[in-house]
């Protein structure tokens, strides 16, 4: 029985919903601000470069943007294109992630997701 309640318990502290996802146009201070946060969470934010930036807005009012950044790490040197995706409602970011140079992780299946119409978000 406790098995079981802790299993619910867990479930219930890490679900994620189904949201419908349309592709959009991102406003400028929505670009200005997607680039903002994706470089605040890199090793050397000024030298954030972005690439192939899209947007999307997803049914439960949230909006997702995706792209590809590339930056200097801490020895200076430039790494590849890396893809993010960041989810925002207004200037409040919902979750943000950014893929290694490799092009296959979170940032990458959820705009494959969205691209194709769906994208599961946690709540």
């Amino acid at each position: 029985m406790r098995t079981l309640i802790t299993l619910l318990a867990l479930t219930a502290c890490t679900g994620s919903t189904t949201t419908y996802a349309i592709p959009t146009s991102l406003t400028a201070s929505e670009l200005s601000f997607t680039q903002a946060s994706v470089a605040a969470a890199m090793q050397n934010p000024a030298s954030a470069q972005f690439d192939q930036i899209e947007g999307f807005m997803l049914s439960n009012g949230d909006r997702l943007a995706c792209g590809e950044v590339i930056g200097r790490n801490g020895f200076n040197r430039t790494y590849g294109y890396a893809p993010f995706s960041l989810r925002f409602n207004g200037t409040t970011v919902r979750h943000l992630n950014i893929d290694d140079t490799t092009g296959y992780g979170a940032a990458t299946v959820g705009c494959t997701a969205a691209a194709n119409g769906q994208v599961n978000v946690s709540n």
